[in-house]
């Protein structure tokens, strides 16, 4: 994301109340490329479909498991592995395998688990995760009505009254005097 729509998606995520955002609070056109940003991120971030799973875990096949098991259970454990997997991104899924191909993460033995592969796909999904909800909670937010502006008579009444109540609070004996300055 650009800086200067990350910088208007945290003025308005700031601005955003239980729901609302001011009418202000984000331009159109910042709107549009949130919008898109959306667009994007919801394709970086859908689900690797099967095939690509079993192509991913056959990368660290050749890695010792923690246990030898039988061909059935293996099949077994392949598919539970994929259905496990199934929520992440393929990028994501292949950086994990990656990087326990690399000993970047693990015990640097034996081949890794669908919950380790999981763990990594969390930590490298995060900040897109994150940044697709913001961007959801600014788009689907109700849009207040602009407020209206104050007029210039009332604006110079308020400004009496704040004076007013000012040099009234100064008078009161329970402020403590200021010491002169010197």
């Amino acid at each position: 994301m650009s800086r200067p729509l990350g910088d208007a998606l945290s003025l308005a995520c700031n601005a955003l109340t239980n729901g609302r955002l001011p009418a202000n609070a984000l331009a159109e056109g910042a709107r549009q490329a949130l919008a898109r940003r959306a667009d994007d991120l919801a394709r970086a971030l859908s689900p690797a479909s099967p095939e690509r799973i079993r192509i991913i875990l056959a990368t660290i096949a050749d890695m010792p498991s923690r246990t030898e098991e039988d061909r059935a259970k293996l099949r077994f454990a392949l598919e539970r592995d994929v259905a496990d997997l199934s929520e992440f991104p393929e990028w994501a899924l292949a950086a994990a395998a990656r990087a326990y191909r690399k000993r970047e993460v693990g015990d640097d033995v034996f081949r890794p688990t669908t919950g380790q592969l999981a763990v990594v796909c969390r930590q490298r999904t995060a900040a897109a995760v994150v940044e697709r909800r913001r961007i959801a909670a600014v788009l689907t937010a109700e849009i207040e009505p602009p407020r209206k502006p104050i007029e210039p008579a009332r604006r110079a009444e308020l400004a009496a009254a704040l004076r007013a109540f000012g040099e009234k609070l100064a008078a009161s004996p329970l402020t403590p005097e200021m010491p002169a300055k010197t």
